[in-house]
Protein backbone atom coordinates (compact mmCIF):
# COMPACT_ATOMS: atom_id res chain seq x y z
CA UNK A 1 0.00 0.00 0.00
CA UNK A 2 1.13 3.12 -0.84
CA UNK A 3 1.68 6.50 0.86
CA UNK A 4 -0.08 9.44 -0.59
CA UNK A 5 1.88 11.82 1.52
CA UNK A 6 4.62 11.11 -0.35
CA UNK A 7 3.88 12.12 -3.48
CA UNK A 8 4.69 14.98 -4.86
CA UNK A 9 2.23 17.56 -6.38
CA UNK A 10 3.33 19.45 -9.14
CA UNK A 11 0.90 22.67 -9.47
CA UNK A 12 -0.58 23.47 -12.54
CA UNK A 13 0.69 25.89 -14.79
CA UNK A 14 -2.11 29.28 -15.07
CA UNK A 15 -2.06 30.50 -18.92
CA UNK A 16 -1.51 34.03 -18.98
CA UNK A 17 -4.97 36.38 -19.32
CA UNK A 18 -5.74 37.73 -22.79
CA UNK A 19 -5.80 41.41 -23.25
CA UNK A 20 -9.26 42.88 -23.73
CA UNK A 21 -10.28 43.30 -27.15
CA UNK A 22 -10.39 47.22 -26.32
CA UNK A 23 -6.18 46.72 -26.30
CA UNK A 24 -6.11 44.89 -29.81
CA UNK A 25 -6.84 47.25 -32.39
CA UNK A 26 -8.61 45.59 -35.35
CA UNK A 27 -7.56 42.21 -34.01
CA UNK A 28 -4.20 42.74 -34.05
CA UNK A 29 -2.38 40.81 -31.35
CA UNK A 30 0.36 42.88 -29.32
CA UNK A 31 2.95 41.14 -30.36
CA UNK A 32 2.56 42.72 -34.41
CA UNK A 33 4.12 45.93 -34.92
CA UNK A 34 1.72 48.27 -36.02
CA UNK A 35 2.78 51.28 -38.25
CA UNK A 36 1.70 54.20 -36.39
CA UNK A 37 0.93 55.53 -40.37
CA UNK A 38 -2.13 52.16 -40.52
CA UNK A 39 -3.64 53.34 -37.35
CA UNK A 40 -4.10 56.75 -38.27
CA UNK A 41 -5.51 55.53 -41.67
CA UNK A 42 -8.08 53.44 -39.70
CA UNK A 43 -8.68 55.96 -37.59
CA UNK A 44 -10.17 58.32 -40.21
CA UNK A 45 -11.86 55.66 -41.57
CA UNK A 46 -13.48 55.24 -38.75
CA UNK A 47 -14.62 59.09 -39.15
CA UNK A 48 -15.89 58.84 -42.81
CA UNK A 49 -18.09 55.34 -42.24
CA UNK A 50 -19.59 57.85 -39.02
CA UNK A 51 -20.35 60.60 -41.07
CA UNK A 52 -21.74 57.55 -44.07
CA UNK A 53 -24.16 55.78 -41.42
CA UNK A 54 -26.99 57.26 -39.57
CA UNK A 55 -27.92 55.52 -36.56
CA UNK A 56 -31.70 54.41 -36.57
CA UNK A 57 -33.56 52.10 -33.78
CA UNK A 58 -32.70 49.28 -35.83
CA UNK A 59 -29.03 49.71 -35.77
CA UNK A 60 -26.82 51.86 -38.67
CA UNK A 61 -28.53 53.00 -41.64
CA UNK A 62 -27.15 54.00 -44.79
CA UNK A 63 -27.17 57.80 -45.09
CA UNK A 64 -28.58 57.54 -49.17
CA UNK A 65 -31.68 55.58 -47.09
CA UNK A 66 -32.32 58.60 -44.78
CA UNK A 67 -35.06 61.16 -45.53
CA UNK A 68 -33.58 64.44 -45.49
CA UNK A 69 -35.46 67.44 -44.16
CA UNK A 70 -36.76 68.97 -47.39
CA UNK A 71 -35.92 72.86 -47.76
CA UNK A 72 -39.88 73.69 -48.07
CA UNK A 73 -40.23 72.38 -44.60
CA UNK A 74 -36.74 74.10 -43.16
CA UNK A 75 -37.96 77.00 -44.49
CA UNK A 76 -42.09 76.48 -43.10
CA UNK A 77 -39.95 76.11 -39.51
CA UNK A 78 -37.17 79.05 -39.68
CA UNK A 79 -39.65 81.62 -38.17
CA UNK A 80 -40.73 79.38 -35.22
CA UNK A 81 -36.48 78.38 -34.45
CA UNK A 82 -35.82 81.33 -34.18
CA UNK A 83 -33.28 81.66 -37.05
CA UNK A 84 -35.93 84.29 -39.02
CA UNK A 85 -36.25 87.63 -37.45
CA UNK A 86 -39.25 89.15 -37.92
CA UNK A 87 -39.57 93.02 -38.25
CA UNK A 88 -42.77 94.36 -36.59
CA UNK A 89 -42.06 97.97 -37.19
CA UNK A 90 -41.67 97.42 -40.85
CA UNK A 91 -45.11 94.89 -40.91
CA UNK A 92 -46.84 97.84 -39.20
CA UNK A 93 -46.12 100.11 -42.03
CA UNK A 94 -47.24 97.97 -44.43
CA UNK A 95 -50.64 97.75 -42.59
CA UNK A 96 -50.61 101.65 -41.89
CA UNK A 97 -50.60 101.96 -45.94
CA UNK A 98 -52.89 99.76 -46.89
CA UNK A 99 -55.03 101.25 -44.35
CA UNK A 100 -54.72 104.43 -46.05
CA UNK A 101 -55.77 103.29 -49.73
CA UNK A 102 -58.97 101.34 -48.26
CA UNK A 103 -59.44 104.82 -46.49
CA UNK A 104 -59.22 106.50 -49.63
CA UNK A 105 -62.18 104.64 -51.15
CA UNK A 106 -64.13 104.63 -47.75
CA UNK A 107 -63.75 108.47 -46.96
CA UNK A 108 -64.85 108.72 -51.03
CA UNK A 109 -68.13 107.33 -50.25
CA UNK A 110 -69.07 109.31 -47.02
CA UNK A 111 -67.38 112.63 -48.74
CA UNK A 112 -66.85 113.91 -45.78
CA UNK A 113 -66.13 118.21 -46.46
CA UNK A 114 -62.83 118.45 -44.79
CA UNK A 115 -60.88 115.62 -46.63
CA UNK A 116 -63.33 114.85 -49.93
CA UNK A 117 -61.00 117.12 -52.29
CA UNK A 118 -58.47 114.90 -51.53
CA UNK A 119 -59.85 111.41 -51.81
CA UNK A 120 -61.19 111.83 -55.70
CA UNK A 121 -59.48 109.33 -58.05
CA UNK A 122 -60.32 111.04 -61.20
CA UNK A 123 -61.39 114.48 -62.30
CA UNK A 124 -64.07 114.17 -65.16
CA UNK A 125 -65.19 117.45 -66.69
CA UNK A 126 -63.96 119.22 -63.22
CA UNK A 127 -66.10 117.15 -61.40
CA UNK A 128 -64.30 114.92 -58.63
CA UNK A 129 -65.10 110.84 -59.49
CA UNK A 130 -64.68 108.99 -56.06
CA UNK A 131 -63.37 105.30 -55.41
CA UNK A 132 -67.19 104.09 -55.39
CA UNK A 133 -68.48 105.99 -58.53
CA UNK A 134 -66.97 103.57 -61.06
CA UNK A 135 -69.13 100.51 -59.46
CA UNK A 136 -72.50 102.31 -58.56
CA UNK A 137 -72.19 103.35 -62.33
CA UNK A 138 -71.10 99.68 -63.47
CA UNK A 139 -73.50 98.19 -61.15
CA UNK A 140 -76.35 100.30 -63.07
CA UNK A 141 -75.69 99.97 -65.82
CA UNK A 142 -75.21 96.07 -66.02
CA UNK A 143 -76.92 94.76 -62.94
CA UNK A 144 -79.83 96.82 -62.87
CA UNK A 145 -82.32 94.32 -62.72
CA UNK A 146 -80.39 92.68 -59.73
CA UNK A 147 -79.02 95.61 -57.61
CA UNK A 148 -80.95 98.46 -56.96
CA UNK A 149 -79.18 102.11 -57.58
CA UNK A 150 -76.67 102.55 -54.90
CA UNK A 151 -76.49 106.67 -55.42
CA UNK A 152 -75.77 108.87 -58.37
CA UNK A 153 -72.79 108.33 -60.63
CA UNK A 154 -70.33 110.95 -62.58
CA UNK A 155 -68.66 107.75 -64.54
CA UNK A 156 -72.51 106.55 -65.38
CA UNK A 157 -73.97 109.92 -66.33
CA UNK A 158 -70.99 110.68 -68.26
CA UNK A 159 -69.68 107.62 -69.96
CA UNK A 160 -71.82 104.65 -69.57
CA UNK A 161 -75.44 105.91 -70.29
CA UNK A 162 -74.21 107.08 -73.64
CA UNK A 163 -71.39 104.69 -74.83
CA UNK A 164 -70.85 105.44 -78.59
CA UNK A 165 -67.50 105.40 -79.51
CA UNK A 166 -66.03 102.86 -82.17
CA UNK A 167 -62.90 102.97 -79.88
CA UNK A 168 -62.16 99.45 -78.84
CA UNK A 169 -59.66 100.94 -76.48
CA UNK A 170 -62.11 103.38 -74.69
CA UNK A 171 -64.72 100.76 -74.71
CA UNK A 172 -62.59 98.32 -72.90
CA UNK A 173 -61.38 100.92 -70.35
CA UNK A 174 -64.72 102.20 -69.63
CA UNK A 175 -65.24 97.50 -68.27
CA UNK A 176 -61.86 97.81 -66.75
CA UNK A 177 -61.98 100.62 -63.99
CA UNK A 178 -64.44 99.48 -62.15
CA UNK A 179 -63.28 95.98 -61.67
CA UNK A 180 -60.08 97.66 -61.24
CA UNK A 181 -60.80 99.81 -58.06
CA UNK A 182 -62.79 96.60 -56.89
CA UNK A 183 -59.75 94.44 -57.01
CA UNK A 184 -57.82 97.05 -55.18
CA UNK A 185 -59.95 97.08 -52.48
CA UNK A 186 -59.99 93.48 -52.24
CA UNK A 187 -56.07 93.31 -51.89
CA UNK A 188 -55.76 95.92 -49.86
CA UNK A 189 -58.29 94.11 -47.31
CA UNK A 190 -56.19 90.76 -47.61
CA UNK A 191 -53.16 92.66 -47.52
CA UNK A 192 -54.28 94.12 -43.90
CA UNK A 193 -55.77 90.74 -42.57
CA UNK A 194 -52.26 89.12 -43.70
CA UNK A 195 -50.57 91.67 -41.64
CA UNK A 196 -52.57 91.63 -38.53
CA UNK A 197 -52.19 87.94 -38.24
CA UNK A 198 -47.99 88.39 -39.02
CA UNK A 199 -48.08 91.24 -36.28
CA UNK A 200 -50.48 89.22 -32.97
CA UNK A 201 -48.69 85.42 -34.04
CA UNK A 202 -45.81 83.85 -35.11
CA UNK A 203 -46.79 83.10 -38.63
CA UNK A 204 -44.60 84.22 -41.44
CA UNK A 205 -47.08 86.35 -44.11
CA UNK A 206 -46.06 87.70 -47.40
CA UNK A 207 -47.15 90.57 -48.19
CA UNK A 208 -44.78 91.98 -50.94
CA UNK A 209 -46.83 90.32 -54.08
CA UNK A 210 -50.16 91.21 -53.04
CA UNK A 211 -49.29 94.91 -52.21
CA UNK A 212 -47.36 95.45 -55.66
CA UNK A 213 -50.83 93.60 -57.37
CA UNK A 214 -52.50 96.38 -55.86
CA UNK A 215 -49.80 99.34 -57.07
CA UNK A 216 -50.48 97.61 -60.71
CA UNK A 217 -54.33 97.85 -60.64
CA UNK A 218 -53.74 101.49 -59.71
CA UNK A 219 -52.01 101.92 -63.04
CA UNK A 220 -54.44 100.31 -64.64
CA UNK A 221 -56.74 102.91 -63.07
CA UNK A 222 -54.58 106.01 -64.42
CA UNK A 223 -54.35 104.16 -68.04
CA UNK A 224 -58.28 104.84 -68.13
CA UNK A 225 -57.79 107.88 -67.34
CA UNK A 226 -55.34 108.57 -70.01
CA UNK A 227 -56.95 106.54 -72.64
CA UNK A 228 -59.90 108.95 -72.51
CA UNK A 229 -57.92 111.76 -73.47
CA UNK A 230 -56.83 110.27 -76.78
CA UNK A 231 -53.48 109.12 -75.41
CA UNK A 232 -51.31 112.36 -77.08
CA UNK A 233 -47.96 113.35 -75.24
CA UNK A 234 -49.00 116.28 -74.25
CA UNK A 235 -52.53 115.43 -72.49
CA UNK A 236 -50.99 112.46 -70.53
CA UNK A 237 -48.59 115.17 -69.34
CA UNK A 238 -51.33 117.46 -68.49
CA UNK A 239 -53.33 114.11 -67.01
CA UNK A 240 -50.46 113.47 -64.52
CA UNK A 241 -50.70 117.17 -63.83
CA UNK A 242 -53.83 117.15 -63.00
CA UNK A 243 -54.97 119.44 -65.93
CA UNK A 244 -56.28 118.09 -68.30
CA UNK A 245 -59.07 119.18 -70.13
CA UNK A 246 -61.44 116.35 -70.24
CA UNK A 247 -60.12 113.53 -67.33
CA UNK A 248 -56.84 114.08 -65.29
CA UNK A 249 -55.30 112.45 -61.91
CA UNK A 250 -56.43 113.22 -58.71
CA UNK A 251 -54.96 112.85 -55.53
CA UNK A 252 -56.54 109.74 -54.58
CA UNK A 253 -55.27 108.14 -57.56
CA UNK A 254 -51.27 108.98 -56.74
CA UNK A 255 -52.47 107.59 -53.54
CA UNK A 256 -53.62 104.04 -54.68
CA UNK A 257 -50.44 103.51 -56.99
CA UNK A 258 -48.18 105.03 -54.29
CA UNK A 259 -48.34 103.32 -51.43
CA UNK A 260 -49.26 99.94 -52.27
CA UNK A 261 -45.76 100.17 -54.18
CA UNK A 262 -44.03 101.43 -51.06
CA UNK A 263 -45.66 98.94 -49.03
CA UNK A 264 -44.58 96.27 -51.39
CA UNK A 265 -40.92 97.20 -51.09
CA UNK A 266 -41.27 97.72 -47.62
CA UNK A 267 -42.00 93.93 -47.60
CA UNK A 268 -39.32 92.93 -49.28
CA UNK A 269 -37.41 93.94 -45.60
CA UNK A 270 -39.94 92.52 -43.06
CA UNK A 271 -38.25 89.54 -42.36
CA UNK A 272 -34.46 88.85 -41.97
CA UNK A 273 -32.54 85.67 -41.33
CA UNK A 274 -30.26 85.32 -38.87
CA UNK A 275 -26.74 84.10 -39.72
Amino acid sequence: MSNKSNIAVTPREVAPTPAPESAIPYNVTSKIKVSPYYLSFLESYDKKYDEMVSYGSNGPVAASYAQPASKAKKAKKALASGSVKKRKVIVFLVLVLMAVVLAVGVLGYLQLDAVKEYVGVLNANEEDVYFHDPVFGALEKWASDFVPKLGDSVYYDSYLSTIQTDNIAITISLYVLPAALVLIVLFAIIVIIKALVALLSKKDCKLGFLSLLTAIFGLFVAGCGVIWNNMGFAEIINFIKMDAANVSAAYGLYALIGLPLIAAILSAFAYKKIK
